[in-house]
């Protein structure tokens, strides 16, 4: 898309970066490993940015877990989100068991 300087802007698209090397890359990378969907900013084919996108936990959540887990309930997150933000969700609540990608 072009901007209103006349720049060509396309919009972000996930994992950018990850086929580049160097700096973007590895920055691409980190905030992957932490549970963010990462999509690169580029203007005029350069790249001039990241953003990163995660899902917050409600904030009740884990108390529901802790009080599932007293009732001898064997938890699991099932999600359609990418690996990397599934384990990163379940890191946060103690939960081991993890299936990603999964279609409605």
């Amino acid at each position: 898309m072009e901007s209103a300087d006349g720049r060509q802007t396309p919009a972000p698209s996930p994992f950018a970066g990850r086929a580049g090397e160097g700096a973007v890359a590895e920055e691409t990378d980190r905030l992957a490993a932490l549970g963010a969907t990462v999509a690169e900013v580029t203007v005029d084919g350069s790249s001039v940015g990241l953003l990163a996108l995660t899902d917050a936990l409600r904030p009740e959540a884990p108390a529901a877990v802790d009080a599932l887990r007293r009732l001898g309930i064997d938890l699991a997150v099932i999600t359609g989100d990418h690996d990397r933000a599934a384990e990163a969700a379940a890191r946060a609540l103690g939960i081991s068991n993890v299936v990603a990608g999964v279609l409605p």
